[in-house]
C-alpha cells in the first residue's frame, strides 16, 4: 500500500498538489463563508488570489519535474505515464489556466455574485486535462474526461439567474451522458477484442 502511495507522489506531483489545494480550499471556504461571526464574508477576491498562487506553484512543480526528468515514469500501476511530451502538455495547460484566471478575475466577480467555487471548478477541470494528458490506459482516459466534464457542467450553470445558462448546462449534461455511454461501450468493445 505504501509503495503505491510513494509511486503516486513521485509521478503525479502536480495533480496531487492541485487536488489537495482544491479539497482544502473548498472545505475551508465552506466553513468560513458560513460563519455568522464574520458576517458571511465574500471570499471570491481572496480565493481568486490564492488560486492563482496555487497554479503558479503547480507551474513551478511542473518546471522542476521537466528539469529533473531523466526517463519515462509510470504511476498508478502503469495507468499513467510521465515523459517530456506529457510535461510540456501539463505546462501548456497550467499556463493557459493561469492566464484565464488572471484575465477573468473581474468577470467572475460580476457573474458569480458570492460564489468562490468557480476557481476551484476550473482547477479541477485542469486536473482532469492533466490526467488525460498523462493517461496510459482507456480507463484513466475515461475518468479524466468525466472529471473535467462534470466541472464544466457546473461552470456552465454557475449563473443561476440566467435561464439560458441553466438550459445550456442541462443540455450539455444530457449530451455528455449519452456520449459517455457510447464511449464506455466503445471501450468495452476494444477490451473484449483483446
Amino acid at each position: 500500500m505504501s509503495f503505491y502511495l510513494i509511486e503516486l507522489l513521485l509521478t503525479n506531483v502536480i495533480e496531487v498538489f492541485l487536488a489537495s489545494y482544491v479539497l482544502t480550499m473548498v472545505a475551508a471556504g465552506a466553513v468560513i463563508n458560513s460563519l455568522r461571526l464574520l458576517d458571511f464574508p465574500v471570499l471570491l477576491p481572496a480565493v481568486s488570489g490564492v488560486s492563482i498562487l496555487a497554479l503558479f506553484m503547480g507551474l513551478i512543480l511542473c518546471l522542476n519535474d521537466s528539469v529533473n526528468q531523466s526517463m519515462l515514469c509510470y504511476g498508478f500501476s502503469g495507468t499513467t505515464s510521465s515523459d517530456y511530451a506529457t510535461l510540456n502538455i501539463k505546462l501548456l495547460c497550467l499556463c493557459l489556466t493561469l492566464l484565464v484566471l488572471l484575465a477573468g478575475r473581474d468577470y467572475l466577480k460580476q457573474v458569480t455574485l458570492d460564489g468562490f467555487e468557480s476557481n476551484q471548478l476550473l482547477i479541477l477541470a485542469v486536473i482532469g486535462l492533466i490526467i488525460m494528458a498523462s493517461s496510459n490506459d482507456l480507463i484513466s482516459i475515461y475518468l479524466a474526461i468525466e472529471l473535467q466534464s462534470l466541472c464544466f457542467y457546473a461552470i456552465i450553470g454557475m449563473n443561476s439567474h440566467s435561464e439560458i445558462a441553466i438550459e445550456a448546462s442541462l443540455k450539455y449534461f444530457v449530451f455528455g451522458a449519452l456520449a459517455s455511454c457510447l464511449l464506455l461501450f466503445g471501450f468495452a468493445l476494444i477490451y473484449s477484442a483483446f
